[in-house]
Formats: C-alpha cells, sequence, structure tokens
C-alpha cells in the first residue's frame, strides 16, 4: 500500500532530469521519502543527487529502506547495484561539492542495515554484494584522499568528516585496497568504520594486521570463515592481543578446537580463552563449526551466556545432558531411555547452552525429536529458565530473559564424521 505522499515522490523521481534541477527547491524533510522512491524505481542519477546535497545529520540506509507508513515494503534487501553504486559515489561528491562547509551538516552514513539475500527483485538484476560494497567503499576513500592532495580544493572540504559504518569483506583480492583505505584514515574525510568483519582467504599474518587497523574497539561481529588458518593458540594470541569491548558475535574457522591432540598447556590455553570472552560483556554468539570439543564444553562456556552454533560431533554422552542436563524425565516422551541416549552423534543444531549452575535453571516446557516417533512434527526444545545465584553479575542488567529454542534437526547422510 502506498500513501498518497509517497506516489507523488515516485511521480516527481520519475523524470530524472526534472527532479535533478528541482532539489534545490524541495524541503528537506522529505529527501528521505525521495531517496526510498528512488531506490524503488532505480533511479540511480536522482539517488546520487539526492546523497550528494544531503541536507540532515545522518544517512541510515536501513532506515531509509525499511517499511513506513508512506509504503509497507522494506526494501533493504535490495543489494541493486545501480542504487548502492549511486549512493557511494554521491557520498564522495558530497565531500567535493563547492557549497559551504557550514551547509554540510551530514556526520554520519551507515550502510549496515542493507541485507544481503540470494534473490533479488530490483529490476536491473545486478547486485552490490559485501564484498564488493567493501572494495567500492575504499577505493573511494583512497582516491579521494589523493584528489584532495592534489587538486586546489576549497580549504573548507578539509574540515568534513563523516563517519561511514559499514560490514567490511576482506580478502586476498581486496586486501591492499581495503588496507590502505583504513591507513589513510585520519586524513581522508570519509572515515571507514567497521562494524562488523569478514576475512576469507588469507594468510594469518594480514588478518592480524588488518584487524588492528579496523578499530576493534568498534567491531560487533566478527566472521574468520575459509581458508584463514586459525588454531586455538592464535585465537589465544588474538584475545590476549587486542580488546573487543562492543564484539556480539564471533565465527570461527573449521576446527578451531580439536581436544583430540590436547596437551596440558592446551588445556589451560582453552581455560584462558574462555575467560578472555567472559569479559567480552556484549557477547551473545559464538560459532565453532566443526570444531571438536569432547568433554570441554563446559569449560569453555564457564560463566557465559550466549547462542552456541555448531555441530555435534563426536560429543560424548555426558555432554548432551550438559545442555538439556536440568530437564525432567517425567516431561519427556519416550523418557525410560536418557536423553543422551536418544541424541545421535552428528546433527546440525543451534542452541543455548547455559551453565547449569549455579546461575540458571532450565524449566522444559517441550522436547520433540523428528527422529523418533513423537505426537507432533515439531522438533523445537522451549526452555523457560530463571535465575537464582544473587551472585550473578548479570541478575541486576537482565533479571527477565526471554525463552529460548533449541532446534535439532534429523541426522544428514551428506555428512561425515571428521576423522
Amino acid at each position: 500500500m502506498k500513501s498518497l505522499r509517497f506516489i507523488s515522490a515516485e511521480a516527481f523521481v520519475s523524470n530524472a532530469e526534472f527532479a535533478r534541477k528541482s532539489l534545490g527547491a524541495v524541503a528537506h524533510d522529505l529527501f528521505p521519502l525521495l531517496f526510498k522512491a528512488s531506490y524503488l524505481l532505480e533511479q540511480g542519477e536522482v539517488i546520487h543527487d539526492l546523497v550528494e546535497n544531503w541536507p540532515l545529520f545522518d544517512f541510515n540506509m536501513g532506515k531509509l529502506l525499511r517499511a513506513t507508513l508512506d509504503y509497507e515494503e522494506d526494501l533493504s534487501h535490495r543489494t541493486c547495484s545501480v542504487c548502492l553504486e549511486s549512493c557511494l559515489t554521491g557520498l564522495r561528491d558530497y565531500v567535493l561539492n563547492q557549497s559551504s562547509p557550514y551547509m554540510k551538516k551530514l556526520k554520519v552514513v551507515d550502510l549496515t542495515g542493507i541485507k544481503d539475500v540470494e534473490v533479488q527483485f530490483c529490476k536491473c538484476k545486478k547486485t552490490m554484494g559485501r564484498w564488493a560494497r567493501t572494495q567500492l567503499l575504499s577505493k573511494l576513500c583512497s582516491d579521494l584522499l589523493v584528489y584532495l592532495q592534489q587538486a586546489q580544493c576549497n580549504p573548507g572540504t578539509f574540515e568534513v568528516s563523516i563517519n561511514v559504518l559499514i560490514d567490511l569483506f576482506v580478502t586476498e583480492r581486496n586486501y591492499e585496497l581495503v588496507v590502505q583505505a583504513l591507513l589513510k584514515k585520519c586524513s581522508c574525510p570519509l572515515k571507514i568504520c567497521c562494524v562488523a568483519f569478514r576475512f576469507d582467504n588469507l594468510t594469518l599474518q594480514k588478518f592480524f594486521y588488518i584487524i588492528k587497523l579496523a578499530d576493534p574497539s568498534l567491531l560487533r561481529k566478527l566472521e574468520i570463515v575459509h581458508n584463514v588458518h586459525l588454531e586455538m593458540e592464535h585465537l589465544e594470541m588474538l584475545f590476549n592481543s587486542i580488546h573487543f569491548p562492543l564484539l556480539m558475535s564471533l565465527t570461527l574457522p573449521a576446527r578451531t578446537f580439536n581436544v583430540r591432540r590436547f596437551t596440558a598447556t592446551d588445556e589451560q590455553m582453552l581455560t584462558n580463552i574462555g575467560e578472555k570472552m567472559g569479559e567480552m560483556t556484549q557477547f551473545t554468539e559464538l560459532s565453532v563449526s566443526f570444531s571438536i570439543l569432547t568433554g570441554r564444553i563446559q569449560k569453555l562456556l564457564s560463566g557465559l551466556i550466549f547462542w552456541l552454533s555448531c555441530p555435534l560431533q563426536a560429543w560424548n554422552a555426558s555432554e548432551p545432558c550438559y545442555s538439556l542436563g536440568c530437564i525432567s524425565p517425567e516431561v519427556l516422551p519416550c523418557a525410560k531411555e536418557p536423553v543422551a541416549a536418544r541424541t545421535p552423534n552428528l546433527l546440525h543444531s543451534s542452541l543455548l547452552l547455559l551453565p547449569s549452575s549455579p546461575c540458571v535453571q532450565f524449566k522444559c516446557r517441550s522436547y520433540r525429536h523428528p527422529a523418533h516417533p513423537m505426537k507432533s512434527s515439531s522438533n523445537s526444545v522451549y526452555f523457560q529458565h530463571t535465575w537464582e545465584s544473587s551472585g550473578n553479575p548479570l541478575k541486576n542488567k537482565m533479571p527477565h530473559l526471554p525463552c529460548c529454542a533449541l532446534t535439532v534437526l534429523e541426522k544428514s547422510p551428506t555428512l561425515k564424521r571428521p576423522t
């Protein structure tokens, strides 16, 4: 459903030449409306000029494209190449615009609200994913600084300072370009502020170098995914050398942990890592796919409360009981056999693991598993948990936690147990 205001905005921006000439006469509070209408119609030239002349203090893509009363569709999942390139080049030209620096109010550009999805609904069908956005923004920042240093620009141009919040995606191919942009951050009017960082196909030396350049104090999400050979000792080194006060989510590469070759030194190292994660007050999510943590789950998670996403590979019989240990057997169907015995060895799960003592207690509402005959096809376990320990440091901050879900999927025939 479109409001009359939005229909009028569409009519205005549909004639790009007329709209671009008339922007100077448009009320400032209409710029967000015109931006969304232009984004919907993929009017790249109009988008560019709107951003180049943006009259407000902030430019937040997530808010600008979300569902509104004027137009109920959320456009933040459209990573249209035409629209996004126009936004970024418009931002560069905002800095170069010859208007008085006193007229330039923009201080924060937030690009983190863009959602990458597999299927795009934009007409051009050309997308600009996270890696391409990282590439383009880094290039624009570097080129902008070079231009400002060589050209005789208005001295007020150097007074412009805009924080650009973005989720960076770095690989070997764009590493040097991103490094140059981060190194020149202090001098460039467009200052890259990395909120989420993903690494693929990168050596450890380059990873440790660029993570420090990105200002870890701002990071909320860190993903170390493919072909980054990070092992447990490197993770301890990372936590010992860098502080992540705002980190909420951490994804580690496959086999970061492997208890099959643990020594006494490794045991202490695992404890240290758990303690370091416990110091991250915002930490809520950890992904350790294909790590082998048999018998060490509780040590790693001691003192933590967060979502853990990982395959349950080579877990011993006690660990499913650790995660489900407070379920009363009388509420379980087919309760003659223990929970651990009915849990397959190889599962994909998203589960909430909480220390069973001293601060948390589970109360199971239901337990259903598709691998066993149940009355319902549901495969979720819902827990209502309560806080009991007065000594728990989070008790006053989080007195009432919402219910959480544990989803257990069927054993996958395509997966193999790691050797």
